[in-house]
This record gives C-alpha cells, sequence and structure tokens, in this order.
C-alpha cells in the first residue's frame, strides 16, 4: 500500500479544490446562472473534501462544514413558497415580526406579494425572480393589513422571525425577507445541532448525518418551525444519553438543562411529548437515590405539561366549537374506541406491505418542494445505508448498552410514529378511507438518532474506523443531491 507523508496528503487533499476552482473559473465567462450555480456547488464540494481529507475532525466539525457548503445552496435551490406549508409559515413569520415592530399585523404591501412563486413548486422562474429580483426589487412604501396567523406556539417560529425583523428594519425587499428569514433559522438548526453532536457521548455522526438528509436541508432553510422541533428534540436527546452515560452525581445545571429542552420542546407538537420519558433511563445512582431520580423525572413531565397547556389551551378553546359546528368526515376519538380492532387493522395496513418504504423515503426526501421536486432514489439509498453502516459498525463506546436503555430508545420511536399516524388518522383521514391519509416521514426526523443508538451492539464487528470513509461518501452523495436540484431549475 503507497505510505505519503503528512505534506503530500495535504497537497493530494488540495487537488479536488483546486480543479473545481479551475472548472468555476472556465464557467464564468457567458455561464448561464444556473451552470455557474452548479459550478459553486462543484467548488463548495470539494472545499468540503478538502477540509475533511486535510485531517480527521471532531463530528460535530464535519456536520458543520458540510452545512456551510451544500446547506446555504437549499436557501436558493428551494425556492419561496415551495416548501410544505411554506404560504402559512411565511404568515406566521409576518405576524410575529410586524407585531414586534409595530404591534399590530401591517407591513409594506410587498412583502404580501407572491408573484413569481407558485405554492409547492420548485420552478426555474421561480429561482430566477428569486436571484434576480434581490437586487431589483423595491417596496412600495404603503402599508397593509393582513389577517393574522393564529398561533399556538409562536417560540418555534422565533429564529425566522429574526430575519424578518432585520429585512424590515434594514428596508429590504421581500426576497430578502424570505433569504433572511430562512438563514436565521438554518442558523439556529446548525448551532443548536452542532451543539448536540458535541454533548452526545455516542452515536455522533448518525445524529449529524440525519440532520444533513436532503429532508432535513429543506425543512431547515425554509420558514418551517420543524428546523426548530427536531434541534430542540437533538438536543433533548443528547442531554438525556449524556446524562446515562455519566458516572459521577448529576449537578443542578445538567438537570436544569434537560428539564429546559423538555419544556420548550414539549408544546412544539403535542407527539414529541413523548421523548420526555426518556429522562427515566438515566441511572438513579447519579441522583443518590431511586425516590430523587422518580421526583426529577415527574419534574420534567408536570412542567412540560403546564408549559404545553398554557400555549395550547387558548388554540384548543378557540378551535373546539369550529369543530363541534362543522360537519367534517374525519374520523374521531369515539370511533376509534369504539372500533379498536378496525383501527388496529387501518394502522397496520398503511404501514404493510408499501406504507414501510413511502415512510423511509419521505424520511429522506425522495420528494422535495410539496413532493413536486423527485430526487434521484439512489443517491438517498446510499445516504441511508451509509447511516446503516454507522449505526451498526459504530465503535463509539466500549461499554454496550442496557436492554433497558435500547428497549427505551425503540418504544420512544414506536410510540411517536403511532402518535402521528392517529394525528393524521383523526385530523386528515375522511371516514371511509382504508388508509391513513399524511403520514409522512419528515415527522419521524427528530427521533432518527434514537433509532441508530439503538442499533449500536458488538456482533457487528469492523477493525477499520469507517467514520472518514463513510463521510467522504456522504460529502459525494449530498454534492449529487445539490447538483440534481439544480440541473431541475436549467
Amino acid at each position: 500500500m503507497l505510505k505519503l507523508s503528512r505534506g503530500q496528503r495535504r497537497i493530494v487533499a488540495l487537488l479536488p479544490a483546486l480543479l473545481a476552482a479551475l472548472y468555476f473559473a472556465l464557467l464564468l465567462p457567458g455561464g448561464d446562472t444556473v451552470a455557474l450555480w452548479k459550478g459553486a456547488a462543484v467548488l463548495s464540494g470539494c472545499c468540503a473534501l478538502t477540509l475533511l481529507l486535510w485531517k480527521k475532525r471532531a463530528p460535530e466539525t464535519v456536520f458543520t462544514v458540510l452545512m456551510v457548503c451544500f446547506g446555504l445552496f437549499y436557501i436558493f435551490a428551494i425556492t419561496p413558497l415551495s416548501a410544505p406549508d411554506e404560504a402559512a409559515h411565511l404568515r406566521a413569520v409576518l405576524t410575529l415580526s410586524s407585531r414586534l415592530l409595530r404591534g399590530d399585523t401591517v407591513c409594506d404591501a410587498a412583502y404580501l406579494s407572491t408573484a413569481g412563486f407558485t405554492g409547492h413548486e420548485n420552478t426555474a422562474e421561480a429561482f430566477t425572480a428569486l436571484t434576480q429580483g434581490l437586487f431589483t426589487e423595491t417596496l412600495t412604501g404603503t402599508m397593509a393589513d393582513f389577517p393574522a396567523f393564529e398561533f399556538t406556539y409562536p417560540v418555534m417560529y422565533f429564529p425566522q422571525t429574526v430575519g424578518a425583523v432585520l429585512a424590515q428594519l434594514l428596508g429590504l425587499n421581500r426576497l430578502w425577507l424570505f433569504v433572511l428569514g430562512d438563514l436565521t433559522n438554518w442558523l439556529f438548526y446548525t448551532a443548536v445541532i452542532a451543539l448536540a453532536i458535541r454533548l452526545i457521548p455516542r452515536g455522533k455522526l448518525p445524529m449529524a448525518f440525519s440532520a444533513l438528509l436532503p429532508m432535513s436541508l429543506q425543512l431547515c432553510t425554509s420558514m418551517s418551525p420543524d428546523a426548530f422541533v427536531t434541534a430542540m428534540a437533538y438536543l433533548f436527546i443528547a442531554l438525556v444519553v449524556r446524562a446515562m452515560e455519566r458516572e459521577t452525581p448529576a449537578r443542578p445545571g445538567e438537570l436544569i438543562c434537560i428539564l429546559l429542552t423538555g419544556m420548550l420542546l414539549s408544546p412544539a407538537k403535542a407527539v414529541y411529548f413523548l421523548l420526555l420519558p426518556l429522562v427515566a433511563l438515566i441511572p438513579g445512582r447519579r441522583f443518590g437515590s431511586g425516590k430523587r431520580r422518580a421526583a426529577f423525572c415527574a419534574a420534567v413531565l408536570a412542567v412540560a405539561v403546564v408549559f404545553t397547556v398554557l400555549f395550547q389551551l387558548p388554540s384548543f378553546l378557540r378551535s373546539a366549537p369550529a369543530q363541534a359546528d362543522s360537519e367534517n368526515a374525519f374520523y374521531s376519538v369515539s370511533w376509534v374506541l369504539t372500533h379498536i380492532p378496525q383501527t388496529a387493522v387501518m394502522f397496520i395496513k398503511t404501514l404493510i406491505p408499501s406504507g414501510i418504504f413511502d415512510l423511509i423515503e419521505s424520511t429522506l426526501g425522495t420528494q422535495l418542494s410539496g413532493f413536486t421536486l423527485q430526487m434521484v432514489n439512489g443517491y438517498l439509498y446510499a445516504m441511508l445505508f451509509m447511516l446503516l453502516l454507522l449505526a451498526l459498525c459504530g465503535q463509539d463506546r466500549d461499554r454496550p448498552l442496557r436492554p433497558a436503555e435500547r428497549g427505551g430508545f425503540l418504544l420512544s420511536s414506536l410510540l411517536v410514529l403511532l402518535a402521528v399516524m392517529g394525528t393524521m388518522l383523526l385530523n386528515w383521514t375522511e371516514v371511509g378511507e382504508i388508509l391513513i391519509q399524511g403520514v409522512q416521514g419528515r415527522y419521524l426526523i427528530p427521533v432518527l438518532p434514537l433509532l441508530w443508538l439503538s442499533m449500536q451492539n458488538r456482533a457487528f464487528h469492523c477493525d477499520r474506523d469507517l467514520a472518514q470513509p463513510l463521510t467522504l461518501g456522504f460529502t459525494l452523495a449530498e454534492w449529487l443531491c445539490v447538483n440534481h436540484i439544480l440541473g431541475h431549475l436549467a
């Protein structure tokens, strides 16, 4: 085997970036917009390879490098209003930013315009409107009222709102509001998940790669509050696993961080409340007694319940009369309780045989932009394969998982899946349907680290460290996905 010195390895590492820089320079004279963006993607991907080949890096650094080199492309390549429910998220951000700036739901009329963009569709015309309009569009100077967004939990829109407030304070046009809102959402997501990766003692790279899947990147580079939910779920999981692994007595600051993270996560989406019982996996020895551990677990759940009720109750009271008077044909709780066998059959049929593959593909992101942008399945299944290899053959810790820990991770994941399906049954599935409608894999992204952790074992052993080659392979797959999205805009 050819052995290279440290200096020679670094020269080899520089070659991809140098070749990409030459390729990009050749594109500059007369290149069209999409070609230049594809050239920039090549350059960015090769710079990522150079940084990762230069020396072995910590998983949180790997995550940050790939987020900077590839994630930022999604802000422009997944055009405004094309991500799922983006129009509603935009109105939520405008509502919050307008109330913060003016105390009412009023803003420049230009911010309310959707000209050039089509909901849930990613088109070349929208890409052109975005990239050219950033420097040509202006505000109208006319203030307009708009209907306020009815919030259940405004906290999860805070990162995007920072960008929207900044755009309005600087007097920037509506396209800058889109970009800055997406950018601040991306920054929050990147910072919190990098912290989670650093804190979690095992399963670092699987967590990083889960946060880098195309579906994850689409959500964190849009106005979607799912970025907040995923980031807080990953941080909560990291804090709990870290507390579970430590041997020293639990410190107050450590326990307060777990309590606060669970409190912030629980009102976002009710199904993720089911992650909170994971605190029961923290050993009693860290508290000094089983009673103290039970008291802490009860405190986490109680604070989360109070915080959730505080935010969700006003929304429930507003919507309950309307739901009682409506004549929608969705399944109800009373129907489920009186038809338990039929409900169980619906759950099984939704997943088996083909539903499980639809769930996997929608988690990875085989269809982006409101299911109108078809990705190449081969790239995404390659990502999944690398994730499985890391999870099965990971050598993160010498201590194997205890059966209770593995069971707790799997049970929490299963309960979240069932809760998602139950929510869709009651809110999205009309009576008479034999399958539950609206179940999407993006709702499972927050629990992916638990699945990878539960797969750690000693039966699958690899003498070689797979981290670096799989990281390079994942980098290549990321570049192929970005290149495919940009090619769709040509």
